[in-house]
């Protein structure tokens, strides 16, 4: 989250890091995007979709710190444009209900 702070947002985040990448010759590395709300993942899925924006990158939404019912929601937002990982408040107590969610990686 300090990236995406200091970019601005996440989609100027996106957009710096898609730059640098294609500058410097590194296509193969991937970006991991954090994502805090349910707003910051309606964002990153505006990006996906948008034809007009470089998002080749971008393979992973980590939800952090967001309750169960939250990340079912990202999860089902997301519809398997890219993983999903859960981040954040994961304990032996919450980490069945996390994995029911559908998020690809805890």
């Amino acid at each position: 989250d300090n990236h995406i702070a200091a970019a601005g947002g996440i989609a100027n985040a996106v957009e710096a890091c898609e730059k640098y990448l294609k500058e410097n010759g590194l296509s193969t590395v991937k970006i991991e995007v954090e994502a805090r709300t349910m707003d910051e993942v309606r964002t990153v899925i505006d990006l996906l979709d948008d034809p007009n924006v470089e998002t080749a990158s971008v393979s992973r939404l980590m939800l952090d710190n967001m309750s169960v019912d939250d990340m079912r929601d990202a999860v089902k937002l997301i519809n398997g444009r890219i993983e999903t990982e859960a981040s954040g408040n994961v304990t032996l107590n919450t980490v069945h209900a996390i994995g029911q969610t559908g998020v690809t990686y805890i």
